[in-house]
């Protein structure tokens, strides 16, 4: 096998191990332009990182305004026990869902419709006894011998909410339907 000029030539350059005049002016062209791509990306993150800062200012002002509310005591809450209480998720499932299992839907609590509050108040006799007020997040209940003030671990529909007291078992089931946050908002319950 013979090589012509040209042919080694080409060779040598291509196991060159220093850099050509032109392989210099190529990689200048593109510097600039990697480098204003990359001042791009920093602007934009440096902006959703702001935003961030703003939302998370504005969750924590929301919820140090809820504190107050949810926090603050009356005098004559003295001596009131906290209940025992339970967080259920509810899932609508369908035939469709449990036979053919085609649909997105799994078994976390993100694809449940509601967030059922269970509250054991042994010692109430009816629903009358109760003061009940229940926020996108937060519920406050109070009876003449309890007193519960908790956040809620995703923010709920409060006006679309149900409450059915059970005489039985002296159970408060208060059902709230999950609402799910818009495009671009962040999810936010008790603290997350």
């Amino acid at each position: 096998m013979e090589f012509d000029l040209p042919t080694i030539q080409a060779l040598e350059k291509l196991f060159s191990t220093e850099p050509s005049e032109q392989d210099e002016e190529e990689e200048s062209e593109f510097a600039g332009f990697l480098g204003e791509k990359e001042e791009e990306r920093k602007k934009k993150a440096e902006e959703r990182a702001r935003l961030r800062e703003e939302r998370r200012k504005k969750r924590e002002k929301e919820r140090a305004e809820v504190a107050k509310t949810v926090e603050g005591r009356d005098p004559d809450d003295e001596g009131l026990k906290e209940p025992e209480y339970e967080f259920v998720y509810k899932q609508a499932v369908t035939a469709y869902d449990a036979y053919f299992g085609l649909s997105e839907k799994n078994p976390s609590s993100l694809c449940c419709e509601d967030l059922v509050l269970k509250v054991k108040l042994p010692g109430t006799s009816s629903l009358s006894e109760l003061k009940l007020d229940v926020e996108p997040t937060y519920v406050k209940l109070k009876s003449p011998i309890y007193r519960l003030a908790i956040y809620l671990p995703y923010k709920v529909e409060s006006e679309k909410g149900s409450a059915k007291w059970d005489a039985l078992t002296s159970t408060l089931y208060i059902t709230m339907p999950y609402r799910r946050p818009e495009p671009g908002e962040e999810e936010d319950g008790d603290g997350s």
